[in-house]
């Protein structure tokens, strides 16, 4: 929300950006943040109308003259980029506040699913975990991350072996019970199916 109050004879000016909880924890979550132990949030900031925020909301009247989807396309970008000027100048914190009264159901949602994302962990368990039916946990996880439980989490755990082998140089042996997999041969053939190589050829690269 930005504000110019009025003067004699001037106009007064006011834009708004909306935006709910779901777009807020997607950021958190895209960029890995952590809060401190800090639990007294404020409940209003204010800013100064500093040239960064002076040359964004140029951009945002700028984009309503734009298509509604169109808009809809670049708001979601522009989105990203106030939080991520926020973040670097108010801190962590300040984005965790944005989200103080988010309802206690779906942090515990995100906290089980992220806590358990390298756990040998069915379905049926994640789903009692959060006190859902497995069917219930599927269209949850869907609303969150935007693709099916089996992906997301084969997505990570691959991820995390690429980052053991190529920086840690970690062997495929020593890390498949670590990154989700029971047996070695099932970690190599899904690794090898996303990223076109076997784990031991990313180890030597």
């Amino acid at each position: 929300m930005t504000e110019k109050l009025s003067e004699v004879n001037s106009n007064y000016n006011s834009v708004l950006l909306f935006f709910g909880n779901e777009s807020v924890l997607k950021f958190i979550r895209k960029f890995e943040l952590h809060k401190s132990e800090l639990t007294n949030y404020q409940s209003v900031y204010s800013f100064q109308y500093d040239p960064f925020i002076k040359r964004f909301v140029h951009s945002l009247l700028d984009i309503l003259k734009l298509s509604k989807t169109t808009q809809k396309h670049i708001l979601e970008v522009k989105f990203e980029e106030l939080m991520l000027y926020l973040l670097e100048m108010r801190g962590t914190d300040f984005i965790y506040s944005l989200i103080n009264n988010n309802d206690n159901q779906t942090r515990k949602f995100i906290q089980t699913v992220e806590h358990n994302q390298f756990n040998k962990l069915s379905l049926k368990e994640l789903a009692f975990l959060c006190n859902m039916s497995v069917s219930s946990f599927k269209r949850e996880f869907k609303k969150h991350y935007a693709e099916s439980p089996i992906k997301w989490f084969q997505d990570k755990r691959l991820g995390y072996a690429c980052r053991l082998l190529k920086d840690e140089h970690k062997r495929p042996s020593d890390i498949y019970l670590e990154v989700g997999y029971e047996n070695l041969s099932s970690f190599v053939q899904a690794y090898k199916s996303k990223y076109g190589i076997t784990p031991k050829q990313h180890h030597k690269a």
